[in-house]
């Protein structure tokens, strides 16, 4: 069950605003390990990835709270309550971006 995890992060004067993937059903993501390599690969600091990985942990537990409140098994198959459809992603048919598609998934670092 894929969403979208936005990040919105200002450490010192540096701001991060991304967004990208991630599988809420998967218990073996690593929030902290993505955020290491996602901070490494971006050249940003080590408060950056704790930052990073309480922004995913925080957002995946608001959705699975959601869903559970719904009686939702987590099964991928089952289908998603309607008030909630709209925090979720459809099925991949493509693994490729388009142009503009693929700008929405670049992260933007602002020097403040």
């Amino acid at each position: 069950m894929r969403v979208i995890i936005k990040l919105d992060i200002t450490a010192g004067s540096v701001q991060l605003v991304d967004q990208f993937e991630w599988d809420i059903t998967d218990r073996n993501a690593s929030p902290e390990r993505f955020a290491e390599i996602y901070a490494a690969d971006v050249g940003l600091s080590g408060e950056f990835t704790t930052a990073i990985a309480h922004d995913i942990r925080e957002q995946v537990l608001m959705l699975r709270k959601a869903l559970s409140t719904t009686g939702h098994s987590f099964d991928p198959i089952e289908p998603i309550d309607e008030e909630l459809r709209d925090l979720f992603l459809p099925v991949v048919t493509s693994v490729t971006r388009n142009v503009e598609q693929a700008e929405w998934y670049m992260p933007k670092i602002h020097y403040l």
